[in-house]
């Protein structure tokens, strides 16, 4: 049978496991919020940036014609979101598959911790 030591060592070991996948999930949740917050933030910014634009040269010029159906086609320049750009969608839901595994192995290894303290007192 196993001393108590070797279930304070198997404690202690779970425990540094899900600190550390604990700082993995915290890291790509930083990257994930910049991708889906902070440039959706920034996309709406220049998209209203050009919609003002839009506005100014419609009124500026409005009886020529050839002018304003220019400044109508500043819609095309504006900024798509994330879920709009295959790529960075597939970035997006890679993030999350890989928090959502890192969850589970932090769950698995909070159990296993739980488990050998409960060992560790038994002993």
């Amino acid at each position: 049978m196993a001393d108590s030591d070797y279930y304070s060592d198997l404690y202690k070991q779970y425990k540094k496991e899900a600190r550390g996948y604990q700082d993995d999930i915290d890291e790509l949740t930083k990257i994930r919020n910049k991708l889906t917050g902070d440039f959706y933030d920034e996309q709406n910014n220049v998209n209203k940036k050009l919609s003002n634009l839009e506005e100014d040269l419609q009124k500026s010029v409005r009886y020529d014609f050839a002018f304003s159906s220019i400044a109508a086609k500043s819609v095309s320049f504006r900024e798509k979101s994330v879920s709009s750009d295959y790529r960075l969608q597939c970035v997006a839901a890679a993030l999350e598959d890989e928090i959502a595994a890192l969850n589970n192995k932090k769950d698995a290894a909070e159990r296993k911790r739980i488990i050998s303290t409960a060992l560790y007192i038994k002993n």
